[in-house]
């Protein structure tokens, strides 16, 4: 299949697999940085990164061909998502990702070129089963960061992406309120569908989930009665080590929602870590020598956090180095 004329570079990134399914998906990213698009583009073929998109988008409008249409792209942490979408790598211009207007026009012309060619039409249904889907329905990320997000679920994008085929949303209801059934308001991958009617939400909503609003408030179970036992920090902390609650912010941010406190948790992190993998004084004292540690308050603060005793290892420095 050919690949949109809009593109006015092709790396040819074989970072890539054969498609199982036809194109009948949109998934925009954000590259969490601005990068020009052939820079983008020659970066994941490059890179030793595992990843790759269909195409990157320039915050001046341009865009590039990372790998073909006829291939699926690693893009969204799903096989299956990847399979069926063509995936969009967007540059932003801030932490909260918002993208230049030159960048997000090409990326809805770009986008009604794809739904064009390939004959469906772009629908965000709050899931998985969408015509258009989001990285953080598949993974614990923030892509495609909070910006796009808001277009995404608004129903902002489709509007202009329908608008930009020529077409209205008067087959695609204008998307209002949605309520969502997930296990948290965090954990985007959990959910299990996204409702305009409340009750059909409710009815939805099995053990171990919750019906939220639009801004995060859960609705239903009542938390104001709700008997779930919360879990032990103890326990939380484990499941962090299992790599259930992400990294860095994401970790941090889930952690808050759920009610846990991030600091106590990241202390038992490191106790049951240390616990298991500590080194010896001597060890470490080796690795300080080689530089592995920082100097001064620097390297104090990162002994402490890791478990140590920054004197304890400094005497034995000292003694090695006699």
């Amino acid at each position: 299949m050919p690949n949109s004329t809009l593109a006015s570079y092709n790396a040819d990134c074989t970072k890539r697999n054969p498609r199982n399914h036809i194109i009948d998906r949109l998934t925009p990213h954000y590259m969490a940085g601005n990068l020009g698009a052939r820079q983008c583009a020659d970066y994941l073929k490059s890179t030793e990164r595992q990843a790759s998109c269909n195409y990157c988008i320039g915050s001046d409008g341009s865009i590039a061909v990372c790998v073909p249409e006829d291939y699926r792209a690693w893009t969204s942490s799903s096989y299956e998502n990847d399979c069926r979408a063509v995936t969009f790598e967007c540059a932003n211009i801030d932490s909260n990702g918002t993208l230049t207007d030159a960048c997000y026009q090409a990326l809805v012309k770009l986008s009604a070129d794809v739904c064009k060619r390939h004959g469906f039409k772009p629908h965000y249904d709050g899931t998985t089963n969408g015509s258009i889907t989001m990285h953080k329905q598949f993974a614990a990320t923030s892509c495609p960061g909070n910006w796009l997000t808001q277009k995404i679920e608004s129903g902002q994008y489709e509007k202009d992406v329908l608008a930009a085929m020529g077409e209205t949303q008067a087959s695609n209801p204008a998307s209002g309120q949605l309520y969502r059934v997930r296990k948290n308001w965090n954990d985007a991958v959990s959910q299990i569908g996204a409702f305009r009617n409340l009750e059909n939400a409710k009815k939805a909503c099995k053990a171990g989930y919750k019906v939220f609003d639009a801004h995060g408030h859960q609705l239903f179970p009542d938390p104001s009665s709700s008997a779930e036992t919360k879990k032990t920090n103890d326990t939380i902390a484990q499941e962090v080590i299992n790599g259930k609650w992400g990294n860095g912010s994401d970790r941090i941010t889930r952690l808050k929602a759920a009610g846990y406190d991030p600091n106590t948790i990241q202390a038992l992190v490191n106790l049951k870590l240390g616990a298991s993998s500590k080194k010896s004084v001597d060890a470490i004292a080796r690795e300080v020598i080689a530089g592995k540690w920082g100097n001064g308050q620097d390297r104090i603060n990162r002994l402490s956090k890791a478990g140590y005793n920054p004197t304890e290892v400094q005497h034995r420095v000292n003694q090695l180095l006699r």
